[in-house]
């Protein structure tokens, strides 16, 4: 695996389906110092919360008879928007900053769905894609957890 460099000023998305890190990197290449630039919180609730209707009902027309249809996954669909609006507001950092390099770290899920969101702009300047699921991290550790990637040869 080569190294993976980020010289100073470029951007990171750290986010997933709830909260998303937005950082510039301040240090260098060999000593990453991430400052914060946004920080997305939207708390979904659970389905049953956000949703009160019952499912709706289909006929057969062949038989008349009358069956569920299967529910939307409310909680799913709030976490995709919020996603897709990160995106677009990551999007907007990335041109304004007219970054060159930039690396986005989401849950493979998350990652997903920002991979169909981001603009060609931001996707041309990915150095990196990682399925880790760090939002939670404290900022310190995201540096090291980076570091120790870039120390891999």
């Amino acid at each position: 695996m080569d190294r993976v460099r980020f010289p100073m000023g470029s951007l990171f998305l750290i986010c997933d389906g709830s909260k998303a890190l937005m950082f510039r990197n301040a240090g260098d290449e060999q000593a990453i110092n991430l400052k914060a630039v946004e920080v997305r919180t939207e708390p979904h609730g659970q389905s049953r919360d956000i949703g009160t209707d019952r499912p709706g009902r289909g006929a057969n027309s062949a038989t008349g008879k009358r069956t569920a249809l299967g529910e939307n996954d409310l909680h799913d669909e709030a976490e995709t928007a919020f996603i897709k609006e990160t995106a677009r507001g990551f999007d907007a950092l990335v041109r304004a900053d007219k970054a060159r390099a930039v690396a986005i770290i989401a849950p493979p899920r998350a990652l997903g769905v920002l991979r169909d969101a981001l603009d060609a702009k931001t996707r041309g300047v990915t150095r990196m894609e990682l399925a880790k699921d760090w939002v939670r991290l404290p900022t310190p550790d995201i540096e090291a957890n980076l570091q120790a990637l870039g120390e891999l040869k």
